[in-house]
């Protein structure tokens, strides 16, 4: 008997891909997919609520017909920590630790690139976002 998991965990890795790992396909827009112990599996953007279903397009896939796996970026869940490179007038750039809850400010964080599934890839960015906030004030004439 075919072990099912090994099976479609081998798929996913082929594709540089993790079981249940969201991805997109190049060719394919307004849709999302997945490599499940079950198979591949899609769910549209239109579609509010996480409902996933076998994808048809199985053959086309494994063909690749449909373009590369496009890898997305880590997003928080409701509730869940992220962290973001911070900055006060009396504090250099020092990590943060906050929860999501999808608002504006979230989003915002989310758009410039400041959230974070730990403190340590956080710790990494220090250097890009000191760059950035110097090249800001620059342009501002503050620096």
């Amino acid at each position: 008997m075919v072990d099912k998991k090994a099976l479609w965990a081998g798929i996913a890795c082929h594709f540089g891909l993790k079981l249940n790992e969201v991805f997109r396909l190049k060719d394919m827009e307004g849709m999302r997919y997945r490599i499940t112990e079950e198979g591949l599996q899609c769910c549209s953007d239109d579609i509010d609520e996480d409902t996933w279903v076998k994808s048809c397009v199985v053959a086309k896939f494994l063909q690749g017909e449909l373009g590369d796996a496009v890898k997305l970026k880590w997003s928080p869940s409701k509730g869940e920590l992220y962290y973001m490179v911070s900055k006060s007038l009396n504090k250099p750039c020092h990590i943060t630790a906050r929860a999501w809850y999808g608002h504006d400010t979230d989003y915002n964080h989310l758009m410039i690139d400041n959230v974070f599934k730990t403190a340590e890839e956080a710790e990494k960015a220090i250097p890009m976002f000191k760059e950035k906030l110097k090249e800001s004030l620059n342009a501002y004439g503050k620096v």
